[in-house]
């Protein structure tokens, strides 16, 4: 994200804080799977992003039509496009809808420092290892917030069609580089493939960064800490 989208995007959160957002649903809440959205061509709008803007709130998903990737974090409903062959970071419109969407909403995070992970997959054993320690069922979907400084970020902003089922549509914007501050917004659950998750990987994870905001392909991470939400042991 050069400079002149980071001013964009201060102008329009300023400009939505004068609007009364709508009251937002609360609780886990899925749209739309991977599997119907981008095996099977379901890319119809399902739900109003303007549904999604109280400060709890997190979430990941993929606009109508894949019209770019979407990343809910404090209260702010972020939206990545491409335009002009650039991705275009802005905060959802009147109008806009999600084909695919995870959302959740967490009161309280729990922070814990992991160090170094070399590799997204190295990431994701060290949640997995968070999470059975902490009794948490992972099979059923977990909110994170990851920061920390990346030597290698590889993201891409969906351009109008899968480049797996489609390969000969619109190619993803990509970005492959370094970021000296990232958060990773998203979560985990295991077995969801198909569903919440891609076939290789058992989270689904957007990276918010200076330099980039859309899905996460890879990374590695040092002085990463993972935040989890403070649950009651009814609520593992």
């Amino acid at each position: 994200m050069n400079t002149s989208q980071s001013l964009l995007l201060l102008a329009a959160m300023a400009t939505s804080a004068c609007h009364t957002p709508p009251p937002a649903p609360t609780g886990l809440q899925t749209f739309g799977t991977m599997r119907e959205v981008m095996r099977n061509g379901h890319m119809e709008g399902r739900v109003s992003l303007r549904n999604f803007s109280d400060s709890k709130t997190i979430g990941v998903g993929a606009m109508a039509h894949l019209n770019g990737e979407i990343t809910i974090v404090d209260g702010q409903v972020l939206v990545s496009s491409v335009q002009n062959g650039i991705a275009v970071v802005r905060l959802a419109r009147p109008g806009d809808q999600a084909t695919l969407l995870v959302t959740d909403d967490v009161d309280r995070w729990h922070q814990f420092a992991i160090g170094s992970c070399s590799s997204y997959e190295a990431l994701e054993q060290r949640i997995a290892e968070l999470l059975r320690a902490r009794g948490r069922d992972l099979t059923k979907p977990t909110p994170l917030r990851i920061t920390g400084k990346a030597k290698r970020l590889q993201v891409h902003v969906i351009n109008g069609a899968c480049p797996i089922a489609q390969p000969t549509g619109q190619k993803p914007w990509r970005y492959d580089g370094p970021a000296d501050h990232v958060e990773l917004i998203g979560f985990y659950v295991e077995d969801a493939a198909g569903r919440l998750t891609h076939h290789n990987h058992s989270s689904h994870l957007h990276a918010v960064s200076d330099q980039a905001m859309g899905h996460l392909d890879e990374i590695s991470l040092s002085d990463a800490i993972v935040s989890l939400p403070v649950t009651s042991p009814s609520q593992k």
